[in-house]
């Protein structure tokens, strides 16, 4: 299984975020916060950009905001969002990556010191940032993301120069870099279960509700945690994973939808009643290389009975199906397009409500609708066992 789009570098480094220590940060009448960056290497005229990221669609920017820095040294950025906020910070041509994740809450001021624009391998500190033990945490993190990047950075020359011998090596590197003892392990998981703090609690149910697609723990570890966590921003959000999470379980109703798709037809989900029908959410990833095939034979062995609905992200489909030379890894993807099932993208005008309410946030997500409309089964590729067995 594949997570969409979530870098495998910074993914730890936003993932312990935190707030006060047995605190609850309190309600704000102010939709705003502020954050106070600092840098020689900033001149003035620096953009600097802040994007809204979607919490359940990973690689979605919902929107933007952009603050030009009026002087050398410094730039002030105030920004408005409704509550808890996931956001992603970048300079308009100095930062070289994804830029810097971070939590933040309204009324909320954050202080930025960064050495270097390029990759912003730092902490800001303020908000959820105050925690001592944690930001201790969070700048190991920042070392450690540090100089895995610098390894990458090493691993792009020496593969633009065909030093092979180098490339093997600074592979290994970075997975000895990356790899994790238990009990680094073990501490992550206590920083998770925590049930005083709004970013422990969202980045919980993000990680558990979004892709443990086998657990009921999400339901119970909501019922745990302090009524100020569940009123808090990111407790709202967390009750409506929960809620989407039930409306997925074996027997529930399946939400209708109505989808524009690639041949410029619609479908609906209330007009294939009395069908199976099946919901295939894939990407460029290995998992879907091995269970397309399955795919291709359970829709040609049962034509009649079962209806496939296949689904990709604009990226995706723009280059898979402009794809003039498909090598082993496009070829079975290019396949997947030339179906005669029904084709959508998700991220199109009016298709991304599919992702939020069947929780396609992986690939491949499997999702398998009975022909009165129930929910048999949602997760991976193994649905399309499911799907076999029911229809045989």
């Amino acid at each position: 299984m594949k997570k969409i789009l979530i870098p495998a570098i910074i993914f730890l480094s936003f993932l312990f975020a935190d707030c006060q220590s047995k605190t609850v940060p309190r309600v704000y009448d102010t939709n705003t916060f502020t954050m106070v960056v600092e840098s020689a290497e900033i001149m003035a005229g620096d953009t600097f950009v802040v994007e809204h990221m979607d919490m359940i669609r990973q690689s979605i920017v919902r929107s933007t905001s952009s603050f030009v820095a009026q002087e050398d040294g410094h730039v002030m950025i105030e920004d408005t969002i409704p509550s808890f906020a996931e956001l992603r910070l970048k300079c308009i041509g100095k930062t070289s990556d994804y830029g810097l994740t971070f939590y933040v809450e309204p009324g909320q001021d954050l202080l930025l010191n960064a050495p270097s624009l390029k990759h912003m391998d730092v902490v800001p500190e303020g908000g959820f940032y105050q925690d001592k033990v944690l930001r201790e945490y969070f700048l190991s993190e920042a070392e450690r993301d540090s100089r895995i990047k610098k390894c990458m950075d090493d691993l792009n020359f020496y593969t633009q120069n065909r030093n092979d011998d180098s490339i093997s090596v600074l592979i290994d590197r970075v997975l000895a870099i990356q790899k994790r003892t238990p009990e680094g392990w073990k501490y992550i998981r206590s920083i998770l279960y925590r049930k005083d703090c709004p970013v422990a609690a969202y980045m919980y149910a993000k990680e558990v509700g979004l892709y443990d697609m086998k657990s009921n723990k999400i339901d119970r570890h909501w019922r745990k945690l302090n009524p100020e966590v569940k009123q808090s921003g990111a407790g709202q959000w967390y009750s409506n994973i929960v809620n989407i999470r039930k409306s997925l379980k074996k027997g529930a109703k399946a939400t209708d939808f109505t989808l524009s798709c690639t041949d410029g037809s619609t479908v609906s989900l209330h007009e294939l009643r009395g069908k199976y029908v099946l919901l295939y959410n894939w990407g460029i990833c290995g998992y879907v290389l091995q269970s397309a095939p399955d795919l291709i034979n359970l829709h040609e062995k049962y034509p009649e009975n079962l209806e496939v609905i296949a689904l990709t992200d604009s990226q995706t489909f723009s280059s898979i199906s402009s794809t003039e030379n498909p090598d082993p890894v496009t070829a079975p993807l290019l396949t997947l397009l030339n179906q005669n099932w029904k084709t959508a993208v998700n991220d199109r005008s009016g298709n991304e409500q599919i992702t939020i309410d069947y929780l396609m946030t992986f690939t491949p997500c499997v999702v398998l609708i009975s022909p009165n409309g129930r929910i048999v089964r949602w997760g991976d590729a193994d649905v399309l066992k499911t799907a076999n067995r029911r229809l045989r």
